[in-house]
C-alpha cells in the first residue's frame, strides 16, 4: 500500500526514444548509431585517432539532433 503512489523508475531520454516510444525513425537512428559505434571501434583498433574524433563528433551531432543523452 505505501508504494501505491509510486509511478516507477525514470528512464533516460535515449531509453524513451529507442525503447518506450519505438518507431521507424528511432530504428533508423539506432542503426546509424550502431554503424558509428562500429566505425569508432575499428578506427581505435587501427589507431586512426583523427578519424575517430570526427566520427565521435558525428555521433554527438546525431544525439544532439534528437535530444538524446
Amino acid at each position: 500500500p505505501e508504494y501505491a503512489d509510486v509511478e516507477g523508475p525514470e528512464y533516460s531520454k535515449s531509453y524513451d526514444f529507442f525503447i518506450t516510444n519505438r518507431n521507424e525513425e528511432s530504428g533508423k537512428v539506432a542503426r546509424q548509431m550502431d554503424s558509428l559505434n562500429k566505425a569508432v571501434m575499428d578506427q581505435a583498433k587501427n589507431r586512426q585517432f583523427d578519424e575517430m574524433r570526427k566520427t565521435r563528433e558525428d555521433q554527438q551531432n546525431l544525439m544532439d539532433q534528437y535530444n538524446l543523452d
